[in-house]
């Protein structure tokens, strides 16, 4: 659904003082945006330590949402273009984002699911196994005895990923229309706007895969149970292996 541009305004303002926050406002300065950041006057923005740039970046990255997690994990892949400093403090963001608090996990689960945690499942681990850019797998139990994963999303994971590539779109037109050559890709957004970040599709997906790639022994894929599926939450039958990392 496409976002109206009082929406992309607030979006792009929350970009702005998640930056500020962590010292990037000399950035805003600059560039003569400082208007994009409520009750800050230019002089007040200040610079970050050199020596803390890159865990500043990863930090502004985790809290923008999973669009901007996606770009770090890019940025964490490309050598050339980013510093041995930074690359360092980015490629984390492959696999170890860093997880939403409980009870924001039980309140999509309780909401999505109608019913409370308690009389979903006998016992439901609070603390994540694993956390990526969309959401976080928790290890529970049913009433029947049966081991699951359970994988919530991000509470404001839709909302953030559907604004970005509003902005995104935007941005791409924005140097399609000043540079000749350029004809960037994913210069078109699909009929409706960005596509929803919901869980159902991807549950769908994974039995193909799972046979595409059944024939290796390295490869464990837990069954999508669709009776507890919701858009923000899901669980499987059956626990990934201990060593498996990632949740989206």
């Amino acid at each position: 659904m496409a976002q109206s541009p009082p929406r992309t305004l607030s979006r792009l303002s929350e970009i702005a003082q998640v930056m500020v926050r962590h010292g990037f406002g000399y950035f805003f300065e600059a560039h003569r945006l400082t208007d994009l950041i409520p009750g800050r006057r230019a002089m007040e923005l200040e610079a970050m330590s050199p020596s803390a740039r890159g865990q500043h970046l990863r930090e502004v990255l985790e809290e923008l949402g999973p669009t901007f997690v996606k770009f770090g994990q890019l940025l964490s892949t490309r050598p050339d273009i980013v510093p041995p400093d930074i690359i360092a403090e980015l490629r984390p963001l492959q696999d170890d984002v860093r997880p939403f608090p409980f009870e924001q996990a039980e309140r999509v689960i309780e909401e999505e699911l109608g019913n409370s945690i308690e009389r979903l499942f006998v016992d439901f681990d609070p603390m994540p196994v694993a956390a990526a850019s969309i959401g976080q797998v928790h290890r529970a139990t049913l009433p029947n005895g049966r081991p699951v994963a359970v994988k919530v999303q991000r509470p404001d994971a839709a909302r953030q990923i559907e604004a970005d590539l509003v902005l995104l779109y935007q941005a791409a037109k924005l140097v399609r229309g000043r540079v000749r050559a350029a004809d960037p890709a994913g210069a078109r957004l699909p009929p409706g706007g960005p596509q929803r970040a919901d869980l159902p599709p991807q549950l769908r997906r994974r039995p193909a895969r799972a046979r595409a790639e059944g024939v290796l022994d390295v490869h464990a894929y837990p069954r999508a149970d669709a009776r507890m599926a919701a858009r923000h939450a899901a669980r499987r039958r059956g626990h990934a292996r201990p060593h498996a990392r990632g949740a989206a």
